[in-house]
C-alpha cells in the first residue's frame, strides 16, 4: 500500500489552522495532527479523527488553544 503525506491550513472567520497527515490508502480512520495557527489559533495544538465509512465520512476535531475567548 502507498502511504499518503497531506499538510493543509484551514482558513476560519478568526485565523487558520495547519494539519498534518500520514496514512495509508484505504484506511476507515485516519488521525490528523493539528501542529499550529494564526490570530486566535496561534499555538494550537490537537488532533482529528477522519472516519470513512460505505457512503459518509465524519470528522471529529479536538482543539487546544488558549486564545480562542481572548
Amino acid at each position: 500500500m502507498a502511504a499518503n503525506a497531506v499538510l493543509g491550513s484551514p482558513r476560519l472567520k478568526r485565523g487558520t489552522f495547519t494539519l498534518e497527515a500520514l496514512f495509508q490508502s484505504g484506511q476507515d480512520v485516519v488521525r490528523i495532527a493539528i501542529t499550529g495557527g494564526t490570530g486566535k489559533y496561534e499555538g494550537a495544538s490537537g488532533g482529528i479523527r477522519s472516519i470513512s465509512g460505505r457512503n459518509t465520512s465524519r470528522d471529529v476535531f479536538h482543539l487546544i488553544t488558549d486564545r480562542l475567548n481572548s
